[in-house]
């Protein structure tokens, strides 16, 4: 690279720069969007533990068992983080991963470049970075509908048979499991449109 920049022609130079910097502008916004709705879905998250935890330690007049006020809460907060999931990895991670890739030809096609988002590539061996993110939107869904159920189970165990409470279960395993099953196929990123010089 040391070279080919100084004999790169200024016009051809000036343009690409200005090409690249324009995509590198558009991912930086992507990336601030993403960070934001992480950001909110971890404030839900603790959001929703603390007002779980409110909820069972305080002594209400509430005409019924306080576990459906904790039912209701995990309930609208699992579909809360799963639409902060779609938003921010359906929507904003798609775009950002567009100008990355144009990023990552421009480098390939100009050599003289600095080869930044290409040694971003070689840093993850290949990997999808959205598996991490995808855990976290994914396991937060999980752990909410897995309290909302616990929280059912109790309210209703006297009255449940066996069979009933195992159909319960086996229930919520399954949904739980087809929720981060669809997690995971969506958020995957399109990585085979990008080469590594």
């Amino acid at each position: 690279m040391d070279n080919e920049i100084l004999n790169a022609e200024d016009k051809d130079f000036n343009r690409v720069w200005e090409i690249m910097k324009e995509v590198s502008a558009a991912e930086r916004h992507f990336n601030e969007l993403e960070t934001k709705y992480r950001i909110l879905a971890s404030q839900w998250l603790l959001a929703s533990f603390a007002g779980i935890g409110f909820v069972l330690t305080a002594k209400t007049d509430l005409p019924f068992n306080n576990l459906w006020v904790v039912i209701g809460i995990c309930l609208v907060s699992a579909v809360g983080i799963f639409q902060l999931w779609r938003m921010d990895l359906i929507v904003y991670h798609q775009l950002l991963h567009a100008a990355f890739s144009e990023g990552v030809k421009l480098e390939n096609t100009f050599p003289f470049l600095p080869q930044i988002k290409n040694q971003m590539l070689h840093s993850q061996k290949g990997s999808d970075v959205t598996k991490s993110l995808v855990y976290y939107y994914s396991g937060s869904v999980s752990l909410l509908l897995v309290m909302g159920g616990v929280a059912f189970l109790i309210l209703k165990y006297s009255l449940l048979s066996n069979i009933e409470i195992i159909l319960i279960i086996f229930s919520l395993s399954a949904v739980t499991i087809l929720i981060n099953i669809y997690m995971r196929k969506k958020s995957v990123e399109k990585s085979s449109e990008i080469k590594i010089s």
